[in-house]
């Protein structure tokens, strides 16, 4: 329904932890069955942890990015756009992206890095979320259901309640490097975090726009 109405898509991104890996490998199945032509990439915690061995895993994928990727969203955007422009596929010889051809496919892997200033970032665009394509209000659903608390069913069994809210984060990367985790593991102990009056600033957007009572910084 959602390709009938918006047409053909350039690329596909999938974001999560590891915890996504089997949702990620049935919705790659289903994305080339639909778009064979899409630029198909993962990002997020999964790929940064996994990198090149993602693509064992999932074998329908065209590229990993890992690490951070304000930045690295946008060099894809710009080589699909220059590619359709063309009307030719990416250019390897040139494309210092490309790991060459696994399991009869070419690949090609984003190493994002931190933005120098999070606080020059937008705030999350929610409003994206209203609606699916079958008028389900998916976003008011996600206002609606706890982010916190016993009611969350998660492991953050707070004993407060509330009835409308949204998360935000405060920082990115951890100052810390236990060894059972991947981050320090991997040297990616990169710590940086958003100022006071810039959290402020988006709390208060927050209960203007989506009239919340509880925002959680995860």
């Amino acid at each position: 329904k959602y390709l009938s109405k918006y047409g053909d898509q350039d690329v596909i991104a999938f974001s999560g932890m590891i915890t996504t890996l089997r949702w990620q490998e049935k919705m790659a199945s289903i994305c080339k069955k639909h778009q064979p032509q899409t630029f198909l990439l993962s990002g997020g915690g999964l790929a940064t942890q996994l990198k090149a061995a993602l693509f064992q895993w999932i074998n329908e994928l065209d590229a990993v990015a890992h690490s951070e990727g304000d930045d690295i969203i946008l060099v894809i955007g710009k080589q699909l756009i220059e590619k359709k422009k063309n009307n030719k596929n990416l250019n390897n010889s040139t494309n210092p992206y490309y790991i060459g051809n696994i399991n009869g496919k070419d690949r090609y892997m984003y190493a994002g890095d931190r933005p120098k200033n999070l606080e020059r970032l937008p705030f999350a665009a929610w409003d994206l979320l209203e609606t699916d394509i079958n008028g389900v209000k998916v976003l008011e659903n996600y206002i609606t259901t706890p982010v916190w608390g016993i009611e969350a069913n998660n492991s953050s069994a707070t004993p407060f309640t509330m009835q409308r809210s949204l998360t935000t984060v405060s920082s990115r990367g951890c100052p810390y490097a236990c060894t059972f985790c991947y981050r320090g593991g991997q040297g990616e102990r990169n710590y940086g975090i958003r100022c006071e009056k810039d959290l402020a600033k988006e709390v208060k957007w927050l209960i203007d726009t989506y009239n919340i009572d509880f925002v959680g910084f995860p």
